[in-house]
């Protein structure tokens, strides 16, 4: 059996995030490229985890 959901590239969802943070609202962007609400929020989240990961894991530059 095939994937039960699509699998979208990470330039895809870089655009898509990109409207968001440009002002526009998670459901206008899903109804613009035809894509779900629940997943671009879960992107942004995902996105947001990452980039505080990779801030805790940074050496402090202020000695």
């Amino acid at each position: 059996m095939g994937c039960a959901y699509k699998k979208y590239d990470d330039e895809f969802k870089k655009i898509v995030i990109s409207h968001v943070k440009n002002g526009q609202k998670p459901a206008e962007v899903a109804r613009l490229f035809g894509i779900s609400a629940p997943n671009i929020r879960y992107w942004i989240q995902k996105l947001n985890e990452d980039a505080k990961d990779n801030q805790e894991k940074s050496p402090n530059k202020m000695r």
